[in-house]
């Protein structure tokens, strides 16, 4: 069941990734550089469990925080990123190297 779920979040990457990379229109010198993307040592812990395929219950869990703590935690992360979503904002960061897959 945990495989399926990564593949089909890895999926979901990849198409929001294409469809990222059709209509930003920005050429690779206006994307922002992975040292301007300040991250707080939670972030970046949030970001690679989220890249690990972790279900929001267990991300919490992990971290320590409450459900409206992740929530908030994952929207200024998904905001860093500019990203529509969290799947988006992890396939942005491993793609600046802000973060490994």
């Amino acid at each position: 069941a945990e495989l399926s779920t990564l593949q089909r979040q890895a999926q979901q990457i990849e198409e929001l990734l294409i469809t990222d990379s059709d209509t930003d229109g920005l050429d690779s010198e206006e994307r922002a550089p992975a040292r301007d993307i300040a991250l707080t040592d939670t972030e970046r812990k949030c970001l690679e469990l989220m890249a690990e395929g972790y279900a929001p219950v267990r991300l919490a869990r992990a971290l320590g925080l409450s459900g409206t703590d992740l929530n908030v935690l994952e929207a200024k992360i998904i905001g860093k990123f500019n990203a529509s979503n969290r799947f988006q904002a992890v396939a942005k960061a491993v793609l600046l190297g802000v973060i490994r897959a």
